[in-house]
């Protein structure tokens, strides 16, 4: 019986399928084999950044401050009226709604008798200077233009009122609506105070 004894060359092998690999990558490059695709992802998605703004009632006014009547033209007795140096301009914030005005006495630089503010379209007190309601002893009267007149609901007490600069109605602001306004006030028929300068102040509220 004759036997056949088989023997393994692994470095035959190792040969043949390195043959093999070679004449693969030949096929693929020359374009006869197509290779399967990866495989491609079936969503996509991009990532985005929502910036919000204060959703509270708000504005800004600006300058903040300016004057009536000036050192080189002062307020004159009795009655002497002063237009502000500068413009108001007011803006809304980011929700509409509407604007309140509303002044303040004035008080005298270094102590003694508060002017009132009278004749205001909130109810405070009435201007007793005579019978054209002038500013009487101790008062002055403070108001908005509207185009090219002070109309007597557009007069400054203590109290808010509309502001007839945003909407002839009562104020109304949408959001980020700007009004420049212009004031003047009228000086009382006789100061008990000798102060040369006297402060006050006008104050706009947002509300819904």
């Amino acid at each position: 019986m004759t036997r056949i004894r088989i023997v393994r060359d692994e470095r035959l092998a190792h040969r043949r399928l390195g043959r093999f690999e070679l004449g693969a990558l030949v096929l693929v490059a020359a374009g006869l084999v197509t290779l399967p695709a990866a495989a491609a992802s079936g969503t996509g998605s991009v990532s985005a950044t929502i910036n919000v703004g204060s959703n509270a009632l708000s504005l800004t006014v600006s300058p903040s401050t300016f004057d009536y009547c000036t050192p080189t033209a002062p307020l004159t007795f009795p009655n002497g009226p002063c237009p502000a140096s500068s413009d108001v301009t007011v803006t809304f914030g980011n929700v509409g709604g509407h604007v309140d005005v509303n002044g303040a006495d004035a008080v005298p630089l270094g102590g003694g008798t508060h002017w009132t503010l009278c004749g205001g379209t909130s109810g405070g007190p009435a201007c007793t200077g005579g019978a054209s309601e002038t500013p009487g002893v101790d008062q002055y009267a403070e108001g908005e233009f509207i185009g090219t007149t002070v109309p007597t609901n557009a007069l400054l007490g203590n109290a808010p009122i509309c502001d007839l600069g945003f909407g002839p109605t009562c104020g109304e602001a949408t959001a980020g609506q700007s009004a420049t306004e212009k004031y003047v006030m009228v000086g009382p028929s006789s100061s008990s105070s000798t102060a040369s300068s006297f402060s006050t102040s006008i104050t706009w509220t947002a509300l819904p």
